[in-house]
């Protein structure tokens, strides 16, 4: 726990979303293409370049086909009064 109460959490494996889109870069010239990963993972072509050059965000249809998840929790929004 930290000095205010608050615990941190820490997630093995964890990346953010900028090191996602290395990662389909990576996972893309693995495939030899970015239309080899594409057929292989039934994400469009066009999908996986929008992602790679900016003009898309990373989603989770994307990180799945890489074999991430997004999890879902939640944070206090303030400290409690109880």
């Amino acid at each position: 726990m930290s000095a205010d109460g608050g615990r941190t959490v820490k997630i093995e494996g964890a990346i953010n979303g900028q090191d996602l889109i290395s990662e389909l870069s990576r996972v893309c010239e693995k495939h030899g293409s970015k239309s080899e990963f594409a057929r292989k993972s039934g994400i469009p072509v066009s999908a996986i370049s929008d992602i790679l050059s900016g003009r898309r965000a990373m989603n989770d249809t994307m990180a799945n086909a890489l074999g991430y998840v997004r999890p879902t929790f939640y944070v206090p929004a303030r400290r409690s009064q109880l």
